[in-house]
């Protein structure tokens, strides 16, 4: 699981803290581009080598996109 956070988001971009496992103390950044889709880690999470937790969220953030709707934060599960 990774909670994930709004930090900004304009016609062009948006840009959410992450935290794997939803712990607070973990925070990574992330930015996506509204236009591309294009992805970028800005700055890697403690627990996130892989990125497994910052793909899950540029998943969520690709419908967000397409429904034109960024929420302020939430959870992404996965199994």
């Amino acid at each position: 699981m990774v909670g994930f956070r709004l930090k900004s988001v304009s016609d062009s971009e948006a840009v959410y803290c992450y935290y794997p496992e939803n712990d607070m103390n973990a925070e990574g950044v992330v930015s996506y581009n509204r236009s591309t889709g294009a992805r970028n880690v800005v700055s890697v999470a403690p627990g996130d080598e892989y990125l497994s937790y910052s793909f899950h969220l540029f998943n969520r953030l690709d419908e967000f996109n397409e429904s034109g709707v960024f929420e302020d934060g939430g959870y992404v599960a996965w199994y």
